[in-house]
């Protein structure tokens, strides 16, 4: 031990003249050690904190001695490159600490020379916390992604048994699952079989073996089904024995099976199965295979509606021909009105669902016996979109949040639309009116928006945190690519964290937490000259020349002045976004018939005419807009909510390739 002594001793006397910040008290764990031997002369207190260390245990050894690399492979290329250039910069490497843990870190090396003598100064970044958190987003993200991939093929289905295989495939791929399938309930309910089936490789198919199986003597699970919801066993060994002997004689290890139901009645059940070893169901996996198996029951519910409704069309048209045009617009409930809006006929489903018999409803106003009102305020009726359909000539939707209050009180959720009924001469003499419960319908939407937004939130923590520890880097005397580095990383988390807080806005929407209108006496000319100081950036990287034409008067408006400026910046922040470079945006206020109307033109890619009806739609973007930059297909959606809520207006005139022009349209009332 006296000849690292003698290097402490030469080592201290060499770097006297450095200042205790640049290494004693550094935050970042630091070491110098003999560029030969490499035997530690000293280390920092960061570094005995982080890696669990005493001096004593340090000084003198070599990180072999204290097995601090743990991949031996990686530790002899570090040797390699740092003998061959005199140092090593950013390499990746794990790190075994003094009580066994692993680190990730960023591992650095360097040799210095102070007063003719050489030294070996490392340094060590954990970045531990950041992988962790980099594996939780990807799960989450890909967790998202699956959500989307079967929510869009089961909306959009041609054929049912290739698209249920390979949902079935893509979900048990995903959660990593041995066997997953599907059992359909037999029509008198004793028996089930097993209509889809995904095996993973070197898995024998059971299908075929598994048809008209009895529920009593084979499916055990029913009862924890039916009351908890599912039937949950991560280890089969701690089940009791006779249900331990079944799975175990077909190789089972894991067990995840959830309940299908169809018109809130049980009619299967969906199983992901895990062979030869125990599988780990967590929690967020379980959320997202109930939203799946919720999606998948819609679409039975679906399939099993339109073949009843189908059955149901070919009597009626057998029997009356005369109503041909009302039974083609069938979807559950039916009844017709004249131009007084009596009733003239009513379905047995729609009698079912407001709870009047035909005959207490024939001839009456129809208000009196299917009172349609709106959901946040029962108060207030929702029916016009029958008068419309009748006074238009045009199909009219119901309004999204349409309940249908029942003879005993009941408020049902109900959707679809009202059609126009013509005689012989295209003379409007009536409307057919075809609803559906939309119950389980809007509970889907709602455990999606609650699934959004949970994800998000869980998303935003961690992002964040990303976000910062990218800007304090920036902020740090590191080399020019380390931030190039670092800006690709700051301006990726910066569209990770604009887009959890797109989801976050419209999961508040759509939900209506958190989405409290404040309004407040505000200058919407302030709020105009504040979005365009801010795209100051935006707009002078692209050369866009910004035009405004301010109102020569205070234009004071009664508003929620954070949500206003929310909305208006989406609409200027696209303007930028979809311009060319050297390209105009003008922007102007005026005043028009008790409204203020801000206008803001450009002259850049502009929106193809065959898409402009679903502009304001969640998640769409148009094709020219996809190509050309990214985006989330949530701000214009969000604005439109935004403007309407404050009883306000948008439209817009645009043709593909010569700009857009957007007209927000607000109240000049209650100032």
């Amino acid at each position: 031990m006296k000849q690292p002594k003698k290097n402490e001793k030469s080592f201290h006397n060499s770097f006297a003249a450095i200042d205790d910040m640049i290494f004693a008290k550094n935050p970042v764990p630091m070491a110098i050690s003999e560029p030969e031997s490499g035997k530690f002369i000293e280390v920092n207190a960061a570094f005995l904190k982080k890696l669990h260390y005493k001096m004593p245990d340090i000084v003198g050894k070599t990180a072999s001695d204290l097995g601090m690399f743990a991949q031996g492979e990686k530790q002899k290329k570090v040797a390699d490159a740092l003998q061959k250039k005199g140092y090593i910069r950013n390499i990746e490497l794990k790190i075994r600490t003094n009580t066994g843990a692993i680190l990730n870190s960023i591992f650095s090396e360097e040799i210095i020379e102070s007063q003719n003598k050489k030294f070996l100064l490392t340094v060590i970044i954990d970045i531990s916390k950041h992988r962790q958190r980099e594996k939780k987003i990807k799960k989450n993200l890909a967790q998202q992604m699956i959500l989307a991939k079967i929510s869009a093929k089961l909306n959009r289905y041609k054929n049912f048994k290739k698209t249920m295989n390979e949902i079935l495939k893509k979900i048990a791929v995903h959660v990593k699952a041995s066997r997953t399938y599907i059992f359909e309930n037999s029509p008198d309910k004793k028996t089930a079989s097993n209509t889809f089936e995904w095996c993973a490789e070197n898995i024998k198919p059971r299908i075929d073996n598994l048809q008209n199986i009895s529920f009593d003597e084979n499916f055990f699970f029913l009862k924890k089904l039916h009351k908890q919801g599912m039937f949950l066993s991560r280890d089969i060994s701690k089940l009791p024995t006779d249900i331990k002997k079944v799975l175990e004689s077909r190789g089972i290890k894991s067990i995840l099976v959830l309940p299908l139901t169809v018109n809130n009645k049980f009619f299967g059940f969906i199983g992901f199965e895990k062979i030869s070893k125990e599988r780990k169901w967590h929690a967020s996996e379980i959320i997202i295979l109930r939203t799946i198996a919720a999606s998948i029951s819609g679409i039975y519910e679906k399939k099993q509606n339109t073949k009843e409704i189908k059955s149901k069309t070919e009597q009626i048209n057998r029997e009356k021909n005369k109503v041909e045009t009302i039974i083609q617009s069938i979807g559950d409930g039916v009844f017709v009105v004249d131009r007084k809006l009596r009733i003239l006929l009513i379905n047995p489903i729609a009698s079912r669902l407001s709870g009047y018999s035909e005959k207490e409803a024939l001839n009456k106003n129809y208000s009196k016996i299917l009172r349609f009102v709106h959901e946040s305020d029962p108060q207030i009726a929702s029916s016009d979109f029958i008068t419309q359909a009748i006074a238009t000539g045009e199909s009219q939707s119901m309004p999204g949040d349409t309940l249908l209050i029942s003879k005993k009180g009941e408020k049902i959720p109900v959707a679809d639309s009202a059609v126009p009924l013509k005689n012989d001469r295209d003379k409007i003499i009536g409307c057919v009116v075809v609803f559906r419960d939309a119950t389980r319908e809007r509970e889907i939407n709602r455990m999606k928006s609650e699934f959004v937004s949970l994800a998000s939130h869980q998303l935003k923590t961690p992002m964040t945190g990303i976000k910062w520890m990218s800007e304090l880097i920036l902020k740090e005397n590191i080399s020019d690519k380390q931030k190039d580095y670092m800006n690709d990383i700051h301006e990726s988390v910066n569209k990770l964290v604009n887009l959890i807080d797109d989801l976050l806005n419209l999961s508040h929407i759509e939900t209506g937490s958190q989405f409290n209108i404040v309004k407040k006496n505000t200058d919407l000319s302030e709020i105009i000259e504040e979005i365009i100081k801010d795209s100051q950036k935006h707009a002078q990287a692209k050369k866009i020349d910004i035009k405004y034409k301010k109102n020569p008067a205070k234009l004071m408006l009664s508003i929620d002045r954070d949500k206003i400026k929310q909305a208006l910046g989406n609409v200027f922040n696209n303007s930028i976004k979809y311009s060319l470079d050297s390209g105009r945006i003008s922007v102007d206020i005026r005043e028009k018939d008790k409204e203020a109307v801000v206008r803001i033109k450009d002259n850049g890619i502009g929106i193809p005419r065959a898409q402009q009806k679903r502009i304001f739609e969640k998640f769409f973007r148009a094709n020219n807009a996809a190509q050309s930059d990214y985006g989330t297909g949530l701000g214009l959606s969000i604005t439109k909510s935004i403007i309407e809520a404050h009883d306000g207006h948008i439209r817009f005139e645009s043709k593909e390739g010569g700009g857009a022009t957007f007209y927000v349209g607000l109240p000049l009332k209650n100032i």
